[in-house]
């Protein structure tokens, strides 16, 4: 089995702290070194506003200081990986506030970004167009609606007026008549499926199969592009697969061992085509971030060398 030499390894994790953000190396000390969760709870922190949504660039390739669902759901999908400590449980009580307060009922859920984030620096797709007051990445619903729906089903204590259950039952109802998948759709249910009881996830379970069959590319001359591949699905060896079989994530895993080897960080596989100085700043931001999630990945998989 190949492994990560320990070399190429301590290069990865000095280019986190090089490129990373504060957020990125305190993950990097609590998953690798002495950190302990606080450190992470601090900086997130620094990321939510007021209304108790998340903005403030969380999302590299949008700069929009105010609160987002988009940054929001980044937000909750690293505190729900922390433990619920006092620390915790406050920030993710704000942001579920946040959502319930900016929920569309002729939307079922949430746009991705308010319209304005078109005054900040930020990559092409997050454009919100005037007339529809919707992003191109607001064709899909379940993006990132599915996800949060889940968040407000895990936490549904801290709700006052929206109904998490009938929410929940939107989302599957919605899953279910959707005839092509979207890529960042699919994620999102992924992360709702892990919030759902035991005969929900038998009900959805086959459907994403043949969504993740769908949308994951098997050919390693592909993953050099922005494409779903098999560790987008699978993190670590406890996670479903959703019908994707070993030698697919075994190949996904020599293909990030032999990247890491050659380059000794990971960049992002898209650029913008606008505000070239922020990209600057918004690439490094994404090494850091990129790098960091395929240490973890390959660490849960026992495939680096100590």
């Amino acid at each position: 089995m190949k492994k990560l030499r320990s070399d190429i390894y301590l290069k990865a994790k000095k280019a986190i702290k090089e490129y990373g953000r504060p957020l990125e190396q305190s993950l990097l000390q609590l998953y690798f070194e002495d950190g302990d969760e606080k450190s992470v709870v601090k900086t997130l922190k620094q990321y939510q506003n007021a209304d108790g949504g998340f903005g403030n660039a969380l999302e590299p390739d949008f700069r929009l200081p105010e609160s987002s669902a988009a940054a929001t759901n980044i937000a909750l999908r690293q505190l729900t990986a922390l433990s619920e400590t006092g620390d915790v449980l406050p920030i993710i009580e704000k942001a579920v506030r946040y959502l319930e307060s900016t929920y569309d009922p002729k939307r079922n859920g949430w746009y991705n970004v308010p319209i304005e984030v078109n005054d900040y620096p930020h990559a092409s797709w997050w454009q919100v167009d005037p007339d529809t007051s919707m992003s191109g990445l607001d064709s899909h619903w379940g993006n990132p609606n599915a996800e949060l729906v889940g968040y407000l089903h895990k936490y549904r204590e801290f709700l006052d007026t929206i109904n998490a259950d009938n929410l929940v039952q939107y989302a599957l109802d919605h899953l279910y008549n959707l005839s092509s998948y979207g890529d960042h759709e699919v994620y999102s249910y992924i992360q709702l499926y892990q919030f759902l009881d035991h005969s929900q996830k038998e009900k959805v379970e086959d459907i994403l199969i043949l969504a993740v069959n769908d949308i994951v590319s098997l050919n390693i001359n592909e993953w050099e592009q922005y494409v779903p591949t098999p560790l987008d699905i699978v993190k670590s060896p406890s996670d479903p697969k959703f019908g994707l079989y070993d030698p697919a994530i075994e190949d996904n895993l020599d293909y990030l061992i032999d990247k890491l080897t050659q380059y000794g960080l990971i960049g992002p596989t898209w650029s913008w085509s606008n505000y070239e100085d922020t990209w600057k700043q918004a690439r490094n931001e994404w090494i850091g971030i990129q790098t960091l999630k395929i240490l973890h990945i390959l660490d849960n998989f026992n495939r680096i060398e100590r």
